[in-house]
């Protein structure tokens, strides 16, 4: 019985000395809750380019109610011919896609806003053969807005274009 007894105490040691590891080994932390970790990546279609390609903006551990993650990205019309740009926003995890709001504007007017569930597109915006324009971005996490934290949030941004109809 003492030998039971003596196996019982060292695998209790045992057991307390890794949760006493464990606890000091542990991760630092902000003291805050973690946030929403976001990138918009920007990927152009055959007639236009972009620049940047890829990662427009970031932003780690968004919480709701921060200022927005900003970006900015120039489009350029490498067709003959004037095109219609409208943008379209792809999100990686759609339950956060009703969380995060998304808004661009190209010559001071904005050309898509909502959250990336209900994206509401504006009229997009016409680009002249060979010409080029500025796409502001702003992402952000409205005040009050639960369901969030701690995840990850990759968005494609699309620049979908066709033939311009008449002059504008």
């Amino acid at each position: 019985m003492d030998g039971n007894l003596g196996k019982l105490a060292a695998v209790g040691a045992g057991v307390g000395l890794c949760l006493i590891a464990l606890t000091a080994w542990r991760l630092p932390t902000s003291g805050s809750p973690p946030g929403l970790d976001l990138r918009l990546i920007a990927v152009p279609p055959g007639e236009l380019t972009v620049d940047p390609t890829g990662a427009v903006a970031s932003a780690r551990a968004m919480q709701a109610g921060d200022p927005p993650a900003r970006g900015n990205l120039r489009v350029e019309n490498i067709a003959g011919r004037p095109l219609t740009v409208r943008l379209s926003a792809l999100p990686s995890d759609r339950a956060l896609a009703g969380k995060l709001h998304l808004q661009a504007a190209a010559n001071g007017e904005t050309i898509a806003t909502g959250t990336l569930a209900s994206l509401a597109r504006g009229p997009g915006f016409r680009l002249p053969a060979r010409g080029a324009e500025n796409v502001d971005l702003s992402a952000w996490v409205a005040a009050g807005t639960r369901g969030y934290r701690g995840g990850i949030l990759d968005v494609t941004l699309e620049f979908r274009a066709r033939p311009a109809r008449g002059r504008r």
